[in-house]
């Protein structure tokens, strides 16, 4: 079931397709430009990891509550039904191991106490995800943070990615179109509990 509260504009419908298109651009971008074929894991992977999250979120039946931020104007969900693996397919389709990406990131690490940093950067420009940042704590991941650029004849996109395990993610983008003005959006996603994702949203 999905609950769906807007914002006070005039264009509800508009821009929520809108944002759909977004959504549809960016993912067939994306299976475009990445190839499914695994290496045997030079990289922390990033698919397996999001792959995990998917199955967790999806047996515990974790809703969520999406914010949804086009060019300025902002609506919200609740959805206590979602499909985990489509909703984090940004994250996963992230991953660096692909064969013909090996040996194409640097990586450094940074320890402090309890907390372990690990940074990847793409050495080669063409490559589409150009950083990634993982936080461990204790040994497990804390946060994620992905950075993806694609330019090409027809269009340019950028694309930050930020995720907390079991509490939330953030996509934060802008898009050109050629011979178009940039659109940017921002898409804030809050893991409710089963209880908290059946309640709908309240009236304004």
């Amino acid at each position: 079931m999905v609950f769906i509260r807007f914002a006070p504009f005039s264009t509800a419908l508009k821009n929520f397709l809108a944002y759909a298109l977004v959504c549809i651009f960016l993912l067939t971008s994306c299976s475009r430009q990445q190839s499914p074929e695994i290496t045997s894991g030079e990289y922390f992977s990033l698919r397996k990891f999001f792959e995990s999250e998917s199955a967790k979120l999806q047996s515990s039946g974790t809703g969520i509550k999406k914010i949804i931020t086009r060019d300025g104007t902002s609506q919200e969900l609740i959805m206590d039904s979602v499909a985990w693996t489509n909703e984090l397919k940004l994250f996963i389709e992230s991953d660096l191991n692909k064969k013909s990406w090996t040996g194409l990131y640097h990586v450094d690490s940074t320890l402090s106490d309890s907390a372990l940093v690990i940074r990847y950067s793409a050495n080669d420009s063409m490559l589409q995800v150009k950083h990634v940042e993982i936080l461990f704590v204790r040994g497990d991941v804390y946060e994620i943070r992905i950075e993806s650029r694609l330019k090409n004849f027809y269009y340019q996109s950028a694309m930050l990615l930020h995720y907390l395990p079991g509490k939330s993610y953030r996509i934060n983008g802008e898009q050109v179109l050629r011979f178009a003005s940039m659109q940017t959006y921002l898409v804030e996603g809050i893991f409710l509990n089963p209880a908290a994702a059946s309640q709908p949203a309240p009236a304004e």
